[in-house]
Parts: structure tokens; sequence; C-alpha cells
């Protein structure tokens, strides 16, 4: 509301885009909150009872699994990366 009357004479922030705008933003918003934080907490909670049951039935195993925990995380993420590469090239063609 405070800016200059030509800032709203441009067609890219006219009323119907600045509006289109805030909608988007807001939905992208409400989508990251909803799923990113809903899968975080559930692999946390995931961690924490396979790290409860793992020390209460075999506390070795459990511990050769943590000090592994890095080494399958990066593994994974060679993974995705890969994974990612491909379905790159296979939407490009």
């Amino acid at each position: 509301m405070k800016l200059p009357v030509s800032f709203y004479d441009k067609p890219e922030n006219t009323a119907g885009g600045i509006n289109g705008k805030l909608a988007t933003d807001a939905y992208q918003i409400r989508n990251m909150v909803s799923g990113v934080l809903g899968v975080m907490c559930l692999n946390i909670a995931t961690i924490g009872a396979s790290l409860g049951i793992g020390f209460y039935y075999s506390w070795i195993v459990t511990l050769i699994a943590l000090f592994l925990s890095p080494l399958i995380a990066i593994v994974g993420g060679i993974n995705m990366k890969i994974i990612m590469r491909f379905s790159t090239k296979s939407q490009d063609a």
C-alpha cells in the first residue's frame, strides 16, 4: 500500500498477479508445514522407537547399527542424486 503508483502499472504487479502470488505462497507454505514437518516427526519417532527396541533386545547390535548409520546416510544421498539425475534426463527426453 505504501509503494508508488508506478509499481502497480507494471504488468507483473497487477492486483490479480499479486493476489495470485500471495495465494501460491500461502499454498506452498501450508504444504511445507503439513508435509515436510509431518514426515520429519514420523522419522524421528521411528528412529526413537527402533533405538529403544534395539537397545532393549540387543544393545551390541544396536551400537553397531548406530556406528554404520552415517555410512548408510551417505550411500542414500548418493543414491538420491543418481535417481534425480536419471529422472531429469527422462523428463528432458
